[in-house]
């Protein structure tokens, strides 16, 4: 006998109910995550990343990876995360010298 998937026990099993909540539970992306902490201006007030990859009100902490697009890509994020390491790369030794 199947189970039902945990968290959605009371409501009828197979029911619309059921996938209802079984695909607000279980539904998770395919595509690549990004948009997460985005960077922006200082005066953005939805930015979380400056230009120099760090996080605002934070000290020490950059953050590079796909989360800091400000706006979602149309194609694969590979590139533009190389391209985001490259630059953290280069702010970072700057900043120990």
């Amino acid at each position: 006998m199947s189970r039902p998937f945990p968290g959605c026990e009371t409501h009828e099993y197979l029911s619309d109910e059921y996938f209802e909540c079984f695909i607000k539970s279980f539904t998770l992306s395919g595509a690549h995550a990004s948009g997460t902490c985005a960077m922006g201006k200082k005066d953005d007030v939805n930015s979380v990343v400056d230009s120099e990859l760090r996080v605002r009100n934070v000290k020490s902490l950059r953050v590079a990876d796909a989360s800091i697009f400000p706006v979602i890509p149309n194609a694969n994020t590979f590139w533009p995360c190389l391209m985001i390491g490259e630059l953290a790369a280069e702010l970072i030794t700057k900043s120990w010298d």
